[in-house]
């Protein structure tokens, strides 16, 4: 086993007990646990589809009503997701540009996708 094949890049973790899961399922654990996050504070899981002509340059906006100006947000590949459309989203390199009420600025670090890709989308 490669270590260098779990990462967040890569989409998949070790636990401390030693299972392999996917970052977007542990991400949903966490938040329907409410493990590590504070009383009263509102999570929101959704599956986004960026679609290729939403892109402007390396830029997308992403907008959704319950991202705050203090929302933190994690991007993963989604549950189920096909090796054809991970390789896409891995080799995109996608990150967070900038945070605004209702909406969020992801930016690809590497190829911008020429297809259309849906990631979870996890706000804290």
């Amino acid at each position: 086993m490669n270590i260098e094949e779990f990462s967040p890049k890569t989409g998949r973790v070790i636990k401390e007990d030693g299972t392999i899961v996917n970052i977007a399922n542990l991400l949903e654990q966490i938040a329907e646990s409410g493990i590590g996050v504070a009383t009263g504070v509102e999570t929101t899981i959704v599956n986004i589809t960026v679609l290729s002509t939403d892109w402007a340059d390396t830029k997308c906006v992403i907008l959704n009503d319950k991202i705050k100006d203090d929302s933190v947000i994690y991007l993963a590949p989604p549950t189920g997701i096909t090796a054809v459309d991970y390789d896409i989203v891995a080799i995109a390199k996608l990150t967070e540009y900038t945070i605004a009420a209702g909406s969020l600025t992801i930016q690809a670090l590497g190829t911008v996708p020429i297809t259309d890709i849906t990631v979870t989308m996890i706000i804290i």
